[in-house]
């Protein structure tokens, strides 16, 4: 029996505007188009994977410290009233807020080719900082020589030198372009949008089981018709028909509805999977904080110190973000760490109220410790007990104490004779 006479031409035209190719985002994937950062967006757990660790590096602010060894003491103190914390933190000249211009570098470290600034210069030292997308910026590497790799950026097809931009790149083989995750995975995403685009079809056919009709006689043009346009409301979404099929037509299932294809379990499996491509492995905030974020984190500072530092200055002074500041999203985590600090001697109380931006307290810059602890100065090479108040030298005790050290020379000594 043939199906209705239909000619192959006729097939075409009539399955083509019943299951909607002109959706150019199904046209794309029918043609096998690359996934677009775009795209990959448009898949939740991807979406939702990028915004919780942009959104997480963007609140973090960026501290500039040096670092200095004076007689054998190593020192570390954070600079206040440096130009560049400023437009890092406050106003980078850019029309982009510092939220959006962290979270914007954050995503295109993750997706893109890279996250990239361009350092606007006067005089030498920097006054701003430019935000510029993926997509207006290319690369000119000259990678003949392998040791000694040079480069020139292309903004907008001018020119600009490898120093005047800083560039946060994931996955790089010469420091100056970086391979887009969209392209390293493009298989996997395109499976995930094919799913994606699955369930929606199943949701716009209302759940309908995807089939065709067999009849046992040929039917006559307005039989047919009738039949066409009934069928094709069944599969519309806004509609409640009933499809009655005469005597002698019969409807053959194409394909497996989407409780037999287990649609559920795939995508769970699939969104875990991706997942795990950021770094999330697991809902615990600590283990998000150190996979996903801390390396996104340890990028930006390498980047910023390797561009944004001056030459002189690499060796003592580095950017880094002050991750303490995520401990303010819980209250309870956060006075407990101050409280172990504060019994342990790290902090005084007054450097507590500084972290959360109060004000210092007359008589609270005191470094807590216990009674009962025995204190000793490296430097001095002396103990001190404050239960007691006695100090002692660990190379001349008093007549009272022992010398562990010259008692076992005096040992030795003895022994030799």
């Amino acid at each position: 029996m043939g199906l209705f006479g239909f000619s192959r031409k006729e097939q075409r035209v009539d399955s083509d505007a019943w299951i909607g190719v002109d959706d150019p985002l199904l046209k794309a994937l029918l043609s096998k188009d690359t996934i677009t950062i775009s795209k990959a967006l448009s898949i939740p757990p991807v979406a939702e994977a990028i915004h919780r660790i942009a959104t997480t590096v963007a609140v973090l602010p960026i501290k500039l410290h040096e670092r200095k060894t004076v007689n054998g003491k190593t020192t570390i103190k954070e600079i206040l009233d440096d130009d560049r914390t400023f437009l890092l933190n406050t106003d980078s000249g850019d029309t982009l807020d510092q939220f959006a211009f962290k979270r914007n570098i954050a995503k295109d470290y993750l997706l893109d080719k890279g996250g990239f600034i361009y350092l606007q210069k006067k005089s030498g030292d920097v006054v701003g900082l430019r935000y510029i997308p993926p997509a207006k910026i290319s690369s000119v590497v000259n990678d003949v020589n392998p040791i000694q790799k040079d480069g020139q950026y292309r903004i907008m097809g001018k020119a600009v030198e490898l120093w005047d931009v800083v560039s946060v790149l994931r996955d790089t083989d010469d420091g100056i372009m970086g391979v887009p995750l969209t392209i390293q995975i493009n298989d996997v995403l395109s499976t995930a949008l094919q799913g994606i685009l699955y369930e929606l079809g199943i949701a716009k056919k209302g759940g309908a089981e995807k089939g065709f009709l067999q009849s046992e006689k040929e039917l006559g043009k307005p039989a047919l018709d009738a039949l066409k346009s009934a069928w094709k409301s069944l599969y519309e979404d806004n509609t409640e028909n009933v499809v009655i099929l005469n005597k002698g037509v019969e409807f053959k299932g194409a394909s497996s509805n989407a409780r037999d294809m287990q649609v559920n379990e795939r995508r769970g499996s699939l969104n875990t999977e991706l997942k795990a491509l950021f770094g999330i492995h697991s809902d615990n905030f600590d283990d998000f904080f150190r996979d996903a974020v801390l390396p996104v984190l340890e990028a930006i500072e390498s980047a910023l110190n390797k561009d944004l530092l001056k030459e002189d200055e690499k060796k003592t002074k580095y950017f880094a973000f002050d991750k303490r500041e995520i401990l303010k999203a819980e209250i309870k985590t956060r006075f407990e760490s101050y409280k172990l600090a504060t019994e342990a001697g790290w902090l005084s109380k007054n450097e507590i109220r500084d972290l959360e931006n109060l004000e210092a307290i007359d008589g609270l810059n005191v470094i807590s410790m216990g009674l009962g602890d025995v204190l000793f100065d490296i430097d001095s090479k002396k103990y001190y007990t404050p239960n007691t108040g006695d100090t002692k030298d660990f190379k001349n005790p008093d007549k009272d104490g022992e010398n562990p050290i010259e008692d076992e020379k005096t040992k030795k000594d003895e022994e030799s004779k």
